[in-house]
């Protein structure tokens, strides 16, 4: 981790395999994501892509999995075109998905590594707050 990791949480009341589909199937994934299309086989090493118009602007995105271990835990790269950065290894970012089960709830914890400073953290993690929250009443819905 660095100093300007990024960490997230929320508790979902549903089980993990329901929070897990809702991280992974590209219909419940359009649903908390603004209308991002996503496309992976969700495998280790499988790429990723997210698309979608954000501020009246296309968008894709890339990733790759890193390590995967259904309904428990989803490790991938993020690398946004948006940002203006280079394409590049340390311009990706590093998001770590991790499930705990505990029947009727799961903790989803999100771990983001690789912003460049605080500021640019603090930012991801507005975001993040953002995101789980609609995650959360996707799952639970």
């Amino acid at each position: 981790m660095s100093d300007f990791d990024v960490t997230v949480k929320r508790a979902i009341h549903a089980p993990a395999d329901r929070v897990w589909a809702t991280l992974t199937d590209p219909a419940l994934v359009s649903k908390w994501m603004m209308g991002t299309t996503v496309s992976s086989t969700w495998k280790m090493g499988a790429s990723i892509t997210w698309t979608g118009e954000y501020q009246g602007k296309e968008y894709t995105d890339k990733g790759e999995v890193v390590e995967v271990e259904e309904n428990k835990r989803l490790v991938h790269t993020h690398f946004s075109g948006m940002s203006g950065a280079e394409d590049k290894p340390e311009n990706y970012h590093r998001l770590d998905w991790k499930l705990s089960d505990d029947g009727d709830t799961t903790m989803l914890t999100l771990v983001q590594s690789g912003a460049h400073s605080k500021e640019e953290a603090d930012q991801f993690k507005q975001h993040w707050d953002a995101m789980l929250d609609a995650l959360r009443d996707t799952a639970e819905a």
